[in-house]
């Protein structure tokens, strides 16, 4: 396998990893579904992000746009102020 092929899934691996804990994160902000609790789904939008941030971190180049914009949106939704 090719080094770019490689680059290329692990970036399709932090981008699903951050586009379901952006989709948890808009289910806790609905807040229309009873059936959802909001500080579990939250606790699992932080965890699906710290796996984004964790895998971008690891094996993408960190002036990569991608580990720049995850790490931002961790900051800004999950990082304490």
């Amino acid at each position: 396998m090719a080094r770019d092929s490689i680059i290329e899934k692990i970036s399709f691996l932090a981008v699903s990893y951050f586009c379901v804990s952006t989709e948890l994160r808009f289910l806790v902000n609905i807040k229309e579904n009873p059936n959802v609790d909001p500080v579990q789904v939250k606790a699992e939008s932080e965890y699906w992000h710290g796996k984004a941030l964790e895998v971008s971190c690891k094996f993408l180049p960190s002036e990569s746009p991608l580990v720049s914009h995850i790490y931002q949106s961790y900051k800004k939704h999950h990082a304490p102020v």
